[in-house]
């Protein structure tokens, strides 16, 4: 089982849980947001984020990377596991 197997497993099984996630994007830009993992793709997974009907998809390469970070509420860095 490769590495982005083991991301997709990982985001399937927190499917539907409150998350916390830091994503760092380009030029020092950093996001944080509170959201829900609601749909699992091959490529990419999609968050349901908490403040209002927004969406963002992420793909699987941007937690092996660490572009994306993922926590649960209790501040614990759920990404890496």
């Amino acid at each position: 089982m490769t590495d982005i197997e083991k991301i997709k497993s990982r985001m399937d099984s927190y499917k539907g849980q409150e998350l916390h996630f830091c994503f760092h994007g380009s030029r020092n830009q950093v996001e944080e947001f509170l959201g829900t993992i609601t749909d699992t793709y091959h490529s990419v997974f999609i968050i349901s984020l908490k403040e209002g009907q927004f969406i963002k998809s992420f793909s699987y390469s941007d937690v092996l990377t660490r572009k994306l970070v993922i926590s649960s509420k209790s501040s614990t860095d759920i990404s890496q596991k």
